[in-house]
């Protein structure tokens, strides 16, 4: 591509305010520009280019289980995802299956490597005939990238690590707790008087108690739907956990404090709610943290201002709404880890699809969801020094048939955004090679008549244009 043609040309000045060493070598090349306004990237060809590089790697890594198929499904969750597929698949026989979404431009609200909200995610729903370890899965990804990742396991399966960035990422880890004692006998459920007791701290002091030995209601709304959730009255829910748990695809989806109204359409009563109660189960995500297994006998609301319920045993006091109660981790359990995130391996469990198994049984079978983040992974593999397969072509003497005949043996190895031919008559040659070293290609080709009409200089070494090939394949 001529230097003049290109749609974003290279410059070596950036804004002050760009203070990310990636997005700085990103800009420059003419990779992404930064609007900060928006606080989002304009995405230029040689971004594709390269990320489509990193996306084929991925592609070749599936086919070892199955052959992506390229899919949009209109889902705004996992679990539609899920649901979808195998109602058209049905059997387990058509096992593995790999459903492969392409990659858009969208925002996000997540940690990412690159200080903006833009994001490009690759996504492939791995609908397995066995169950895997995410972890040993994720080893395997990342080690095509000959990158010093890191796999580190969390509560939903494992992320892909560039511990190189010097930034700080939380991920969340499993829960895990020890049932009550079932042997134990516990008193019957009693409603008791708590006048302005609406907060665990101020119930935990009024009966007792310990937080342990309390359950916290937390509701949310997700799109007008009441999901409402129980946990241990020492611990916090986790939104990305509950995200994991509701499937939810999109990270601009609000998962908000449920409204007054809300509320009152299930019977809830803010400070004093509670799984016995509650109205209209069946319309709503009801929803215990698997630490509430751990209270045998604790206290809750009771649905009644100034009111909450004593000796409370989730098991034996909700027996009419158990069908709609659902148990899963979404406790916060953090870890700091040093680096960013370029991709995850979640193990969908909470939501396996319904499938005719191989003995003609219903069953449920193993889905994961596979998330290359591309614009971090592109900004970690480049990272601040690493070239990527391409040219810039200098013309010095101005040969047109050299300079021809160079370009065509170049198209035979690189894509046409990663040939930049600068042809112009000014700047100086010293202009020129600046701008070359911006481009963050493996190689510089000067075409000049001072060496013979076969011969290029490929950074600073005389190679035969019939060679190149050589170079490039290298």
């Amino acid at each position: 591509m001529q230097f003049e043609k290109q749609v974003c040309k290279q410059v070596s000045d950036q804004p002050a305010y760009i203070t990310s060493e990636h997005m700085l070598r990103m800009q420059r090349a003419s990779m992404i520009r930064y609007d900060r306004t928006l606080n989002e990237a304009n995405f230029l060809p040689l971004f594709f280019s390269y990320a489509d590089e990193l996306a084929n790697i991925a592609d070749s890594f599936m086919k070892e289980y199955s052959i992506p198929q390229l899919c949009h499904i209109q889902a705004k969750t996992d679990i539609d995802v899920s649901q979808y597929i195998s109602g058209l698949v049905r059997s387990a026989k058509s096992l593995p299956m790999v459903i492969k979404k392409a990659p858009i431009i969208s925002s996000t609200n997540r940690q990412t490597l690159l200080p903006m909200k833009s994001s490009y995610d690759l996504v492939y729903h791995f609908f397995a005939d066995q169950k895997l370890d995410a972890v040993e899965f994720a080893q395997k990804l990342a080690n095509l990238y000959n990158h010093n990742f890191k796999v580190i396991p969390t509560a939903n399966g494992a992320v892909i690590i560039d511990p190189s960035t010097s930034k700080e990422t939380i991920i969340q880890k499993s829960c895990e707790y020890t049932p009550y004692d079932k042997s134990i006998e516990i008193p019957p459920l009693e409603e008791v008087e708590t006048p302005e007791v609406s907060t665990i701290e101020k119930l935990a002091e009024f009966v007792h108690q310990p937080k342990e030995n309390l359950v916290k209601a937390v509701m949310y709304s997700v799109e007008g739907k009441l999901v409402f959730v129980n946990i241990r009255g020492d611990l916090e829910v986790s939104e990305e956990k509950l995200r994991h748990y509701l499937g939810l695809t999109d990270s601009s989806i609000p998962v908000e404090l449920a409204p007054a109204n809300l509320l009152e359409r299930h019977g809830l009563v803010p400070g004093f709610s509670g799984l016995v109660g509650v109205k209209r189960a069946s319309e709503c995500v009801l929803l215990c943290d698997n630490s509430v297994t751990t209270v045998g006998c604790g206290v809750t609301g009771a649905d009644k201002q100034d009111y909450h319920f004593i000796n409370f045993n989730v098991e034996r006091d909700t027996k009419k709404i158990a069908k709609f109660i659902h148990y899963a981790d979404v406790a916060e359990n953090p870890e700091k880890v040093e680096g960013s995130i370029v991709a995850e391996i979640s193990d969908c469990r909470d939501f396996y699809p319904d499938m005719i198994g191989l003995d003609s049984k219903p069953t449920k079978t193993p889905l994961y969801k596979v998330t290359i983040r591309l614009v971090d992974l592109v900004a970690a593999t480049l990272g601040l020094s690493r070239k990527i397969r391409g040219a810039y072509v200098i013309n010095v003497g101005k040969d047109e048939t050299k300079l021809n005949v160079t370009t065509e043996e170049l198209l035979k190895y690189c894509r046409p955004e990663c040939i930049v031919i600068d042809n112009r008559a000014k700047p100086n040659f010293g202009g020129k090679m600046q701008l070359a070293q911006m481009m963050l290609f493996q190689y510089v080709i000067v075409v000049s008549n001072k060496l013979d009409a076969e011969t290029v200089s490929v950074n600073d070494q005389p190679v035969k244009i019939v060679d190149l090939g050589t170079i490039f394949s290298s």
